[in-house]
């Protein structure tokens, strides 16, 4: 399938080269990174007045300021543009697509990158022969290893223990101290006093409020703000999404506090799983 509109592609992840510091890790990133996007939505274009749009917007717009982009990013595009341009002569349809991406991910195959090269890690060496998808397999491992190694600890006082899951625990927040100290834990905008409110909202039931899922070392895994027993927000460390592995232990919370709102404040389900 032909795209008119990948070559911008090329375009953003240029200037999220620029804070990947290794050549050898630039060079990679330049070539397998195009891989986090996902077209989400994808339209056949007929319009050549708007493909000749499309094909012209960096060619007019180049990034001379950038590293690599001369080297490795603009051939790149020029490749992608006479691909388009002779399925046009060809009479083959082109198509414009809307392209998702995770910035999170981007951000943890980045830091992996950069540790690769500074720690000089036996992997280093070995890039040019590891694909986007098992790239962030290792950004992600390597995240949470080191993450584990160096979490700080919000500790229980000014919560309340809600509901045990196996090897993790729920905690209500009840207090401004044990919201600041969860942001702290968590790097998320707790720390900074925005959520400080939320222990007290007036007229709010007896389980409303900020949630934190602990492990079995006291390590904050997942904040999340339940409102009538449903979550309205929900984030891991540093304002990740909630993964698969975390997802179940959410869902049981909600169950759990819209089957007992109103009743006692704690629960004890050392039978229960998070896998």
């Amino acid at each position: 399938m032909i795209f008119i509109n990948r070559h911008p592609l090329f375009h953003a992840l240029a200037y999220t080269s620029s804070s990947i510091e290794h050549p050898h890790t630039k060079i990679w990133w330049a070539k397998r990174a195009v891989a986090s996007y996902e077209a989400v939505r994808v339209e056949e274009e007929t319009n050549r007045e708007k493909i000749a749009r499309k094909l012209n917007i960096l060619l007019d717009h180049p990034l001379e300021d950038i590293d690599f982009w001369t080297a490795h990013y603009l051939p790149q595009v020029r490749s992608s543009i006479v691909a388009v341009e002779m399925a046009m002569q060809c009479g083959l349809p082109v198509h414009i697509a809307i392209w998702h991406r995770e910035a999170s991910v981007q951000d943890d195959v980045i830091d992996w990158l950069n540790m690769l090269a500074t720690q000089n890690h036996p992997l280093f060496k070995k890039l040019s022969r590891i694909n986007w998808d098992q790239a962030v397999v290792h950004a992600r491992r390597w995240r949470d290893l080191n993450e584990r190694r160096h979490a700080k600890i919000a500790g229980t006082k000014g919560t309340t223990e809600i509901l045990k899951l196996g090897r993790f625990c729920w905690y209500r927040l009840d207090s401004i101290q044990a919201i600041r100290r969860e942001g702290e834990a968590m790097r998320n905008c707790l720390a900074s006093g925005q959520y400080n409110h939320v222990h007290d909202l007036p007229g709010h039931g007896a389980y409303d409020g900020l949630y934190s899922l602990r492990d079995g070392k006291g390590r904050s895994c997942l904040t999340t703000l339940l409102w009538r027993g449903n979550a309205t927000q929900a984030y891991e460390r540093a304002n990740r999404p909630v993964s698969p592995e975390l997802r179940p232990n959410l869902k049981a919370l909600e169950e759990y506090i819209r089957q007992n709102q109103g009743e006692g404040t704690t629960a004890n389900q050392e039978g229960q799983t998070s896998n």
